[in-house]
């Protein structure tokens, strides 16, 4: 692609450009700078791929350009898009005011398990960089999407499909108010359903919705941990140990039914140790979920600590709280 706009033009020209480009590519890393190329495409041709992108980016994005644009695919294309990108991969967005909640649905987006967001993100950069207060609104739109779909393991068909219906709707000018950003009843019912179910055998998922919960419980958008290990632990363990008092307060079918739900769990950042996980109640708070100082780095965690006892009653309240948390925040 490179040798298609740099060799179309002018030497002084085709010297500077190839400047701008090389510090494009810099800027992200050979990796980074292939997967630009991969958005750029949906941006442009605003649907699903269906050939390699060799044979598909001359003709989906560099046809624009060619002949006559090529300095401005480096100028309008490759520099501003890829800027958008470090910005978004680095949570590195600047203004005045505003930065920080954009920054915040940055981190949250990175922790989904796939990139196809990303073109409707570079799009919304590109287009309005220099509103914080509108990106605000959009990454928030699509972190609920994004987090929907996710949460729902919608593969990858129907998903790149929305994203591109949504890339066509954001060209003809709706913006906020693209219906893409949409969820259905069913989607909403879905999503909710997911949430209440046995989430930690979930393993895909379950890390992000906890971090979600745990970010709004502390009160602190868009936290981030700087632990190289965070884990999800049960409070009722999942093989309770015989004469413990887990056997004594909980039935089988109520163990059946609460371990693996939201209720039961919080995040450690640490190892997990098999034979603590089924400590009884108030040994597991003082032993397992307290850190060096006697407190959790976690809000989620240190919810529980708070408690004396671990009963059914309890769990069903704490489900119902955090299922609440969530359902407001994506408007479920």
């Amino acid at each position: 692609f490179k040798s298609h706009i740099i060799g179309a033009l002018d030497e002084k020209t085709s010297e500077e450009c190839a400047r701008k480009w090389e510090d494009a590519e810099e800027a992200l890393g050979r990796d980074d700078f292939a997967d630009l190329f991969l958005h750029l495409r949906m941006v442009f041709a605003m649907k699903r791929a269906e050939r390699e992108l060799l044979k598909e980016f001359p003709e989906q994005v560099l046809s624009h350009y060619l002949p006559g644009k090529a300095e401005s695919f480096v100028n309008d294309v490759v520099v501003p898009y890829a800027d958008a990108y470090v910005q978004i991969r680095d949570a590195s967005y600047a203004a005045v005011s505003g930065a920080g909640q954009v920054n915040a649905w940055f981190k949250r987006l990175q922790q989904i398990d796939n990139n196809d967001w990303r073109p409707a993100a570079l799009w919304a950069l590109r287009n309005h960089g220099d509103d914080p207060a509108w990106l605000d609104r959009f990454f928030g739109a699509l972190e609920r999407l994004a987090s929907s779909m996710f949460i729902r393991r919608v593969y990858t068909t129907p998903r790149v499909t929305r994203y591109a219906d949504l890339l066509r709707e954001l060209n003809a000018g709706k913006g906020m108010e693209a219906t893409s950003f949409a969820l259905t009843d069913s989607e909403k019912a879905e999503t909710l359903a997911r949430l209440d179910g046995d989430i930690y055998l979930v393993t895909k998922t379950r890390k992000y919705v906890l971090l979600r919960l745990d970010e709004m419980l502390a009160g602190k958008p868009g936290v981030s941990y700087d632990h190289t290990l965070i884990t999800v632990e049960h409070v009722l363990p999942q093989n309770p140990k015989q004469g413990s008092q887990w056997l004594r307060h909980f039935t089988d079918e109520q163990r059946s039914q609460w371990t693996h739900r939201l209720g039961n769990l919080v995040l450690l950042n640490r190892t997990k140790n098999a034979y603590a996980q089924n400590y009884d109640f108030p040994e597991k708070k003082s032993k397992y979920f307290t850190g060096r100082h006697g407190v959790s780095t976690f809000a989620l965690t240190s919810q529980v600590l708070h408690h004396q006892q671990w009963k059914p009653e309890l769990l069903r309240k704490r489900q119902q709280r955090l299922l609440g948390l969530l359902a407001d925040e994506w408007d479920l």
